[in-house]
């Protein structure tokens, strides 16, 4: 595996070569793509035949966010990092989680400006609090990249049910620690967001992946949170409904 670092750093200080995973295409949505990696560079040129073993998977993805970086609190990042922070050095249970290595909003320059890649550069003339009022499908969004260092396969690549139900109850164990230990509310839990890890034993884990929807309620645990979010055959009633019954882990 490739060393986590946990200091801040550019992502450009990452030799990367890269493999597309998976993307979801739509007109709407996060567009998210998965690269696999490696975060070193090849001590020789690689031949045509020749491929190199992934290390790290970087996700690409226009994430719901707030306009104000520093203010906001569903940024992906800022959880993910919480998790690491919270975990590294107390994890009786060898819970499996996503561990970062980078991550930040996407910065490009324009007109001799460094600028952010979000829906307020895109359209310049429109105000991203607007938007969000005139469609729920065009909420604010902000374009960012994570580096992570554990690298699974698709749920459905599982052969048996010994190994699904483990992998199932692995992801739901790191979900009640998540919330109890780190109060984030991972709001989109479903087939698509747990993850197959083949471990060195020969034995499989699941991971919990994607924190996009998450939210931190370490503030107020009953806060009502009446926003429909989830992936719809995975929702709860209270999620459908957007019922003003306050949301608990119970509705992942």
């Amino acid at each position: 595996m490739a060393k986590t670092i946990t200091a801040p750093v550019a992502l450009t200080c990452l030799d990367i070569t890269l493999q597309k995973s998976c993307v979801a295409d739509c007109l709407f949505g996060r567009h998210t793509r998965c690269f696999l990696a490696t975060a070193n560079r090849p001590a020789k040129k690689l031949k045509v035949d020749e491929s190199l073993e992934a290390t790290v998977v970087i996700k690409d993805a226009f994430a719901f966010a707030k306009p104000i970086a520093s203010k906001d609190d569903r940024d992906e990042v800022k959880m993910l990092k919480k998790i690491w922070d919270t975990f590294k050095h107390d994890n009786p249970d060898r819970i499996l989680y996503a561990k970062i290595m980078v991550g930040s909003r996407m910065r490009f320059k324009r007109g001799g400006r460094i600028v952010e890649d979000t829906i307020s550069t895109m359209y310049p003339g429109v105000d991203g609090e607007l938007l969000a009022k005139v469609s729920s499908d065009l909420l604010f969004r902000a374009h960012r990249r994570i580096v992570m260092d554990i690298i699974g396969k698709p749920l459905q690549t599982v052969k048996t049910a010994k190994d699904f139900v483990a992998i199932i109850c692995n992801a739901l164990q790191c979900h009640y620690a998540i919330v109890d230990k780190c109060n984030i509310l991972h709001r989109d839990i479903s087939d698509n967001n747990i993850l197959v890890v083949r471990m060195k034993d020969g034995t499989v884990r699941g991971l919990l992946i994607d924190f996009d929807c998450a939210i931190d309620i370490s503030e107020d645990k009953t806060k009502v949170q009446s926003e429909m979010t989830g992936t719809f055959p995975f929702m709860s009633l209270n999620n459908l409904t957007c019922s003003t019954v306050p949301r608990t882990s119970l509705d992942n």
